[in-house]
């Protein structure tokens, strides 16, 4: 990890649940079988500040996690930012897959609204709902263009190379306040 540290700022690890079984049940597993456990995460997130590198935390909440209290688990893994995101559904990439999985707005706030107590350890909680995830990123798939899920399915541009990065960028919606309202501007450096 060393060598990482001289490069990187920050390390994000993508955690839905502390617990085996919910993780297994969302497929957060290598061969469908073999989870990481709690406790593998806690090393990790040891070994990263340890190197001198931040952490910050994701979470997707999902019908399978969204009564669980991770409270202890993240209070001891201690990211300095947890993004909660609610699960998306994405027209063309998880339908017919996802729908199991979808929880309610409401259900969504109850779960975020459980953890805000983690902000007197500093962390950040960074809430991000559906709305909130729609045409505030800037994304860009393996083949070099760039994309938006506005519409609800991703829309995707003319490769970034061909026609270079501003007319790409002319191809996808991108909304900046729902970007600054999401958090997505903060000091990275501090």
């Amino acid at each position: 990890m060393p060598l990482l540290s001289e490069h990187l700022d920050w390390v994000t690890l993508s955690i839905d649940s502390a617990s085996s079984l919910t993780l297994l049940e969302l497929g957060r597993a290598v061969q469908g079988t073999r989870v990481i456990p709690a406790d593998r995460y806690l090393e990790l997130g040891q070994a990263v500040r340890g190197a001198g590198m931040r952490l910050k935390l994701n979470t997707v909440v999902t019908s399978a996690n969204v009564a669980e209290d991770m409270s202890g688990f993240v209070a001891t893994l201690a990211p300095e930012r947890w993004k909660i995101m609610r699960v998306l559904p994405v027209q063309g990439q998880n339908s017919g897959k996802v729908e199991p999985f979808l929880c309610s707005a409401d259900e969504f706030e109850a779960f975020v609204q459980r953890h805000y107590h983690l902000e007197t350890d500093g962390i950040r909680i960074v809430p991000e709902d559906n709305d909130d995830m729609r045409g505030s990123y800037a994304m860009v798939d393996p083949a070099g263009r760039f994309y938006d899920n506005v519409s609800g399915g991703y829309r995707y541009t003319r490769p970034i190379l061909e026609v270079g990065v501003d007319a790409a960028w002319s191809q996808v919606a991108f909304y900046m306040d729902r970007f600054v309202a999401r958090g997505g501007v903060y000091n990275f450096a501090a």
